[in-house]
């Protein structure tokens, strides 16, 4: 088995903090819904970020429009508050989830950046389970055979929790392999490259 380490997060990189500051950042999420929220939420708690230092603002509202929109609409604004806050020196980092639905995470991560791009070096992560989120709690299962596959049926009625979040940074922190989804290793670089 082929791995590339995920290494464990730096927080001083990430945020750009002094060796002598060692408290974690505060985690803004932008996320289509609750399975996103704990998902995320169960991966940075388990990567050492307290509860309390994640903020979800609020989850598209079921039923009222399509959750990827409600993300894409919310996107400018949501950076626009980041970089308020990390302009005033707080310690905080943005991550954005998004299913790719029928689209690859790069032609997602584009029509996300459309009219406001995230610059080099920002700690903002853009994360694109495809086909969705349930995609990678049924890898994490055993069961995902192809990320065209919808596998929303079989963990619609599960009561959203961390757990599938914090049993992949178990993973990532072996190494990310390449038997990983194509959308799980998109985010493993993304991790790699934008926050870790």
């Amino acid at each position: 088995m082929n791995r590339t380490a995920c290494p464990q997060v730096s927080w001083l990189k990430w945020v750009g903090l002094s060796m002598t500051d060692k408290q974690p950042p505060q985690i803004m999420i932008l996320c289509e819904d609750r399975a996103h929220h704990h998902f995320i939420t169960g991966y940075c708690t388990a990567a050492g970020i307290p509860a309390r230092n994640i903020i979800t603002r609020d989850t598209c509202p079921p039923g009222q429009q399509s959750a990827e929109q409600w993300v894409r609409q919310r996107f400018e604004q949501t950076l626009k508050t980041f970089r308020s806050k990390h302009g005033q020196g707080r310690k905080i980092c943005l991550i954005v989830m998004i299913d790719a639905d029928r689209h690859t995470p790069e032609e997602r991560r584009k029509q996300l950046q459309k009219n406001i791009k995230r610059e080099n070096g920002e700690p903002i992560g853009i994360f694109v389970p495809a086909r969705n989120i349930q995609s990678w709690m049924a890898w994490l299962e055993g069961e995902l055979s192809d990320e065209q596959d919808d596998y929303k049926h079989l963990y619609q009625k599960n009561k959203p929790n961390g757990k599938y979040g914090h049993r992949l940074r178990e993973i990532c922190v072996q190494g990310c392999s390449k038997e990983f989804p194509n959308s799980l290793q998109d985010a493993c670089r993304e991790w790699n490259e934008r926050i870790a």
